[in-house]
C-alpha cells in the first residue's frame, strides 16, 4: 500500500482493551494510538487517522464532548463507540451526537475487526 500506514485513534485507559485494539490493529495493517482523554486526542489524531475508537462509559472524561470538539475538527473522521448494555440511554445519545457506529460492550471487538476490514 503506497504511503503512510492507516491509523487509529482508541480513547480508552482500559489496558487490556488497548492491548487487543493492537493486535487486531496489527493483524490487518493498521497504526493503532491510544488517547486518554480530549486533549491527548487532539495531539494524537493525524491526517492518516481514518477512525476514532471511543468508550462511551468513562469515568474519567465525557465522551460526548470529544464526539462534539471531533465531528467539529475533522467531520469526515467516523467514530465507533461502544457501551455497557446495561447503559443502553448511551447508545442513544451517541448516535444523536454523530457517532458513526455504536454497539454494545460484547461486539465491539466484531464489530471492529469488520471496519477495519472494510478500510483497508
Amino acid at each position: 500500500m503506497p504511503g503512510s500506514p492507516r491509523t487509529i485513534v482508541a480513547v480508552t485507559s482500559d489496558l487490556f482493551l488497548q492491548s487487543r485494539i493492537s493486535e487486531l490493529a496489527i493483524s490487518v495493517g493498521v497504526n493503532a494510538h491510544f488517547a486518554s482523554d480530549s486533549e491527548g486526542l487532539k495531539r494524537t489524531l493525524t491526517a492518516d487517522t481514518f477512525l476514532v475508537i471511543l468508550d462511551l462509559s468513562p469515568t474519567d472524561y465525557d465522551p460526548f464532548v470529544i464526539i462534539q470538539e471531533a465531528k467539529a475538527s475533522w467531520p469526515s473522521l467516523r467514530i465507533l463507540g461502544f457501551f455497557p448494555h446495561v447503559k443502553s440511554e448511551l447508545k442513544t445519545r451517541a448516535e444523536n451526537a454523530g457517532v458513526d457506529v455504536v454497539v454494545p460492550n460484547s461486539r465491539f471487538i466484531e464489530t471492529l475487526r469488520k471496519v477495519l476490514v472494510a478500510e483497508v
